[in-house]
Formats: structure tokens, sequence, C-alpha cells
């Protein structure tokens, strides 16, 4: 079991890369293998404002 103050920043982060995945790279899923440098510094440039999912 997790507590309310661990799930709420999983699920926003998830979220967040799940809409990144999708709008950036057109797919649905992306391999854990494939995550590299560029990714992450792709990701981390888009301001948070701009994501869409924040769990209240």
């Amino acid at each position: 079991m997790y507590c309310k103050s661990t799930a709420k920043p999983y699920w926003t982060c998830y979220n967040h890369v799940e809409q990144f995945i999708t709008e950036v790279y057109k797919a649905e899923d992306f391999r854990m293998k494939d995550i590299n440098h560029q990714f992450i510094s792709r990701f981390e440039s888009v301001p948070e404002k701009s994501f869409r999912f924040h769990i209240q």
C-alpha cells in the first residue's frame, strides 16, 4: 500500500511522461532501452505548465 504523498507525484510524473511521448514521438509507448540523454533533455525542457495532467 502506498501513501497519498507518494502516489500523487508518481502519477503526475507518469501522466507527464505519457503525454510527452504521445506529443513528441507520436507513439503510445516507448521502450525503456530507448530512453537516452536526448529523451531526458527534451522532456526536461518542456515547461511544466504545458502539461495538461495534474493530480490533485
